[in-house]
């Protein structure tokens, strides 16, 4: 899509000439303005056209309230996401997804395990469970079935876990509140009495919001790292099939301990733990928390590793059929509760990839 259809059309919008898809285009851009942390200025960041348009929807009262694609800049931004417009109306896009069916976002799923074994499917109505001194209830104070806490004072663990596909949330019995994202899954005690440490086991990807106790260290235990916090906003990611673990510091202070290294975070800061060690550096806390404000962040993002996320999610399988070189990557964002469809074609837009589904299988083929 060249600049000078791209003037063209927001003429037409000003002029309120568009059709029902073109106006919605130029809305998302408008709406995705709004979302960069630093307000866009009109003589610097626009040209004549655009910054007429941005005024234009900016004074009417039903200004839109949905959001999309967020490239890097305000001109790239209108440019893809108009170009993606007329992708998908004249019927260019590399595969045809509508004829297969939408694949339907991951929602509430996950399954309790029980001190003494069993298992136990949670609502999906609901959104999280509460441990209370005594009783499990949904975030709504409805009872999760009829389970007996145990009232010996030996300590039994409990477990959560989510599915491909699934995000729960768990209230532990100090008041700390933990989100797990998609395959994963935490094991903690049925209460923290009688010990002068909090302490969880955590699979895959998590994110905690700790309850100050300064008497009782909180602690995170993967499969290579541990996290030692007292009170604070974290974000651990720890999939067994990564390279790499992650954690995110949000909000106070953690501890890491891996590999005969120790490491404290600020806010803002990353640790990342690969074949090389452990590593600290800045962090992009809207790109990693993405996933827990019902978000896909991408900044810069290999589509390997984009794929990987996005199969979590919409549980399906992703197979290379060609190669896809390290440095093909995209930036964007858009919801979690869109069809898969929509996030492919997004991503197929910007060229380098081709995609195909065949029920729960895309096949990812190089484009250049």
């Amino acid at each position: 899509m060249d600049r000078k259809k791209t003037a063209q059309l927001l003429e037409k919008y000003t002029k309120g000439l568009c059709t029902p898809e073109e106006k919605a285009v130029v809305e998302r851009w408008y709406h995705d303005m709004l979302s960069f942390r630093e307000y866009p200025s009109m003589e610097k960041d626009f040209s004549t056209q655009e910054a007429e348009t941005f005024r234009h929807i900016k004074g009417r009262s039903n200004q839109p309230s949905w959001k999309i694609w967020l490239p890097v800049a305000a001109s790239l931004l209108l440019v893809s996401s108009i170009a993606l417009y007329f992708v998908i109306i004249n019927g260019k896009s590399g595969q045809n997804h509508s004829s297969l069916g939408a694949i339907a976002p991951g929602g509430n799923r996950a399954v309790l395990t029980l001190a003494d074994g069993r298992s136990i499917n949670l609502s999906e109505d609901q959104e999280g469970i509460l441990f209370g001194h005594e009783a499990i209830t949904y975030a709504d104070g409805t009872a999760v079935q009829d389970i007996p806490m145990s009232g010996s004072k030996e300590r039994v663990s409990y477990a959560l876990s989510t599915p491909r596909g699934g995000t729960y949330r768990v209230t532990l019995p100090d008041g700390t509140d933990i989100w797990l994202n998609a395959e994963s899954s935490i094991t903690y005690p049925q209460s923290f009495e009688g010990s002068d440490h909090r302490e969880v086991r955590l699979t895959g990807e998590a994110f905690f919001s700790v309850t100050p106790d300064k008497s009782k260290p909180f602690r995170v235990h993967t499969g290579r790292q541990d996290v030692e916090v007292l009170g604070t906003e974290f974000n651990v990611s720890a999939y067994p099939e990564e390279a790499a673990e992650r954690t995110v510091l949000v909000e106070g202070t953690v501890k890491i301990s891996a590999d005969g290294r120790k490491e404290m975070l600020q806010p803002g800061q990353q640790a990342t733990l690969d074949p090389h060690g452990l590593s600290v550096e800045q962090a992009d806390i809207e790109a990693v928390t993405d996933w827990k404000n019902g978000e896909f962040v991408f900044r810069e993002e290999a589509v390997q590793q984009a794929l990987a996320r996005l199969a979590r999610w919409y549980d399906v399988e992703v197979i290379y059929i060609d190669k896809i070189p390290e440095d093909e990557r995209f930036s964007g964002a858009i919801s979690r509760y869109d069809s898969l469809t929509t996030i492919l074609d997004i991503i197929q837009s910007a060229g380098g990839v081709r995609f195909e589904i065949d029920k729960r299988t895309i096949k990812v083929y190089n484009n250049q």
